[in-house]
């Protein structure tokens, strides 16, 4: 309701946007799968309040096995620096922050050593339960979260009106588009 009236929509003109909403595809990108996963990160508040209004409204949001891997690979590399190191490593806040020897940061990371300011156990495996209800998550426990908050994992080629001929060469089109630009 309140997000009607921030952008100034009430009465059918809401309705109609979502109605219009709920036809809608949303692709939803691992750079938001995973701060709604990564509990106490910066911004998991916000992402999963978005998405848990949105499946509430009735939207349906969708991401690609393609995507869902790069948010599990972030979780992996995660996992695999508390695997070298203690949770109170100095190398875990660099990991978290994106200090060297790491390029870049780390929300599931950041998340746990915000977690840890909140008052929580210095304890990844507390912290990664908190957030799939088990100590040692599969990719199949990762979509089981992230399909709570709505968010429906699905192949590339399962889309419907998926055609193998043209939508690759799309695919492969927009891919050098966006390699050209880096």
């Amino acid at each position: 309701f309140f997000d009607f009236h921030l952008l100034g929509v009430c009465g059918d003109e809401a309705v109609e946007r979502l109605n219009h909403a709920k036809e809608t595809v949303w692709l939803i990108d691992s750079s938001a799968q995973i701060p709604a996963l990564a509990i106490a990160a910066s911004t998991n508040h916000m992402f999963v309040n978005r998405f848990l209004s949105l499946r509430d409204a009735g939207v349906r949001l969708f991401t690609t096995e393609r995507l869902f891997d790069e948010t599990y690979y972030h979780f992996d590399f995660a996992n695999n620096i508390l695997k070298h190191y203690s949770p109170s490593s100095p190398m875990v806040i660099a990991a978290s922050t994106g200090q060297a020897p790491y390029r870049k940061s780390n929300q599931f990371l950041e998340g746990f050593v915000r977690w840890q300011a909140a008052g929580n156990p210095c304890n990844w495996e507390s912290y990664i339960f908190q957030i799939f209800k088990t100590t040692s998550p599969t990719k199949e426990n990762v979509k089981k979260t992230l399909s709570q908050f709505g968010i429906e994992v699905i192949p590339f080629q399962d889309w419907p009106g998926f055609s193998d001929i043209e939508d690759l060469a799309d695919r492969e089109q927009y891919t050098e588009k966006i390699m050209q630009i880096s």
